[in-house]
């Protein structure tokens, strides 16, 4: 039978995974994914050019584990080029990874790419940290692409 483990007490040794952390940030603050709207500029993005979203400040939670854009500054995502004549629609993400052989996590920004003349925004990766995805997407933006300008 499973033991009562002490997450935040000193036990001796080194035991504090980050999975540990997930599921005590998924009990306050939800399981789902979430942009915390009053910190920094909430995670902003704006265009400034065809090619580049910007995304601002800020704070969110994904499946428990606790993302961040350090106050003061920005990532700035590549965006394909459109197709002329054509709509697309593409997905700005925050991207969870995890090596299954290391258990190193890692997360960046990504646009997925939506194909040329789709009506619809193309698929994420679905999933959660919290249920062992080792790869996963939490969408934050659509681009719509009319020709070549988004």
């Amino acid at each position: 039978m499973p033991a009562v483990e002490l997450v935040t007490g000193y036990t001796g040794e080194a035991h504090i995974e980050s999975a540990d952390d997930g599921g005590g940030y998924a009990s306050i603050v939800g399981p789902g994914n979430y942009v915390s709207s009053d910190v920094g500029q909430a995670l902003r993005a704006e265009m400034p050019d065809a090619n580049t979203c910007r995304v601002h400040d800020g704070e969110a939670w994904f499946g428990g584990r606790h993302v961040r854009i350090p106050t003061g500054s920005h990532v700035d995502v590549p965006v394909e080029s459109g197709t002329q004549g054509q709509q697309r629609h593409d997905v700005v993400c925050v991207r969870y990874a995890r090596d299954a052989a290391t258990g190193v996590e890692s997360c960046s920004l990504v646009c997925v790419k939506g194909v040329p003349g789709s009506p619809s925004a193309p698929a994420t990766l679905p999933g959660s940290p919290l249920t062992g995805a080792t790869s996963c997407d939490m969408p934050l933006y659509r681009i719509d692409l009319n020709g070549i300008s988004p």
